[in-house]
């Protein structure tokens, strides 16, 4: 029996597996890439959604507890063109349920990119401490409010929050924006 015994790699297989190799490589690098772009985008948009969100808690919890009547309106407007600038509440802080010289005003601003919640509320500029309750992702406070047609009907406070990853550039996949709302019930207190 012959054997062969010139066993070696030719020119030819040596690039074949080295562009095998590669091709593998590449796949993988842009799985990775790709699985990494995708991790941070989900990451930006649940941190906007927790934000807003919790914003959005913030101002039923403290706004649902207004204070008022038809004649004594538990809400003043900062700015009464569109009301985007936020609110002040008068809340029944010595729990009477009547809206009385004992109650306090709370206010929320939307002030730069942020939405800012003042406990106490003379309505002064600045606020007194206050307290910054968004990091600077927001871009939109509205504010829209369905009138009084009966003193002993409740009264809807609609809130919309918008928010950017970074809101001085356009929506993108990894500048996700998102949008929540929430009504709030206000109570119409007629102390008649």
């Amino acid at each position: 029996m012959i054997f062969n015994q010139n066993k070696s790699v030719t020119l030819i297989e040596l690039i074949i597996a080295v562009s095998l190799v590669a091709v593998i490589i590449l796949g993988i690098n842009s799985i990775s890439i790709f699985s990494h772009y995708q991790v941070v985008s989900s990451d930006r948009r649940a941190k906007l959604q927790n934000e807003v969100s919790y914003s959005l808690d913030h101002m039923t919890k403290h706004i649902s507890m207004a204070i008022g009547d038809i004649s004594n309106d538990p809400i003043a407007w900062y700015d009464n063109a569109n009301h985007n600038l936020g609110l002040r509440v008068r809340t029944d802080s010595d729990k009477d349920g009547i809206a009385d010289t004992g109650d306090t005003w709370i206010g929320y601003r939307h002030v730069g990119n942020q939405i800012v919640y003042c406990p106490n509320d003379n309505g002064s500029v600045p606020c007194p401490n206050s307290e910054v309750i968004s990091s600077d992702h927001i871009l939109t406070l509205a504010l829209t409010r369905n009138p009084i047609i009966n003193p002993d009907e409740f009264n809807n406070l609609g809130i919309t929050v918008g928010a950017r990853w970074d809101p001085s550039k356009a929506v993108s996949q990894d500048n996700p924006e998102v949008s929540m709302q929430a009504t709030v019930n206000l109570p119409s207190v007629s102390t008649n």
